[in-house]
């Protein structure tokens, strides 16, 4: 398996590191003082790419070199390290997290209990992820936690520059009951290529400045105007009438600068297309049309 790496740094994360401002993707990066010394770097994932959907993969690695958990006869020790990164999204970007992974090495004594855990959320869409592993026994060997987002939604597209933070949890947890030799959980795990892996992905999408409710107004086919609420949201959408139902948009598509919105609509049983054309973005001012198969037949106007 082949990475590019993009950065590599070493963070002694007692106070928030930040990167030189770049296009797109982390530019800062901090972790509570129990991680102890990290060094990240940013790689491609190909095999997380989906060029149908114009979708690349990356991940954040993370190597740690001083968080572990030991305890000796009858005593216990538990250890949580908190890591944060603030990612820039560019006009024309979305970007989604999709999965986390944690990896390290353990051994036990016969009357020790313990477990790893580990946690990984994005705060612009919601998406969590929790996942651990418990350790009983006289045991040794490997953990390979694997936590995946319960909504891997992505970002909402947007004409300006937005920031969303990505954070982690790893706690650590020891006790033993009674009189066996030394057990331990470390996640400096020499020779892995990595301890902690953030997984996420991006693609590019159509500026709109369709990005507010609008309060709009169409002429029916019954040639009776009504007022309708639209939500447009990428390249789908919804319009709530006040003839009494809910409409929705589908493959939406965006130009002349994301001023003009144009795709299809379907409500009722019925289905057709439509075209809105934004002439005062402060405002959201736009006039359109809507038609079906058979042609155009009726105006749609409104703002935000």
């Amino acid at each position: 398996m082949k990475f590019a790496p993009v950065f590599m740094i070493s963070h002694l994360l007692l106070a928030p590191f930040a990167f030189a401002e770049k296009e797109q993707g982390v530019v800062s990066f901090q972790a509570s003082p129990e991680c102890g010394p990290v060094e990240t770097r940013a790689e491609a994932v190909p095999e997380n790419d989906d060029p149908s959907q114009g979708i690349i993969g990356e991940a954040c690695r993370a190597n740690f070199s001083d968080f572990n958990a030991t305890v000796s006869a009858g005593s216990s020790m538990q250890k949580s390290c908190h890591l944060e990164a603030l990612i820039k999204v560019p006009p024309g970007k979305q970007f989604r997290a999709t999965a986390a992974s944690v990896e390290g090495i353990y051994r036990t004594s016969p009357d020790t209990w313990g477990s790893v855990n580990l946690s990984y959320s994005l705060d612009a869409t919601g998406g969590f992820a929790s996942q651990g592993q418990g350790i009983s026994g006289a045991t040794q060997g490997d953990f390979n936690i694997y936590a995946q987002i319960d909504r891997q939604e992505f970002t909402n597209c947007s004409d300006q520059v937005q920031y969303v933070r990505l954070s982690s949890d790893i706690s650590l947890n020891l006790r033993d009951y009674g009189n066996g030799a030394e057990s331990m959980i470390d996640v400096d795990a020499a020779g892995r290529s990595q301890e902690l892996s953030w997984n996420w992905q991006w693609k590019g999408c159509s500026i709109s400045k369709y990005n507010r409710t609008l309060i709009s107004y169409y002429k029916a086919y019954n040639q009776r105007n009504y007022r309708a609420v639209i939500n447009l949201n990428g390249s789908s959408g919804t319009y709530v009438s006040d003839a009494g139902f809910t409409g929705y948009f589908y493959d939406v598509r965006y130009s002349e600068g994301g001023t003009v919105a144009e795709g299809r609509w379907n409500a009722s049983g019925k289905e057709g297309w439509f075209r809105f054309k934004m002439y005062d973005t402060s405002y959201g001012e736009f006039r359109g049309e809507w038609g079906d198969d058979t042609g155009a037949q009726g105006q749609w106007w409104g703002s935000f």
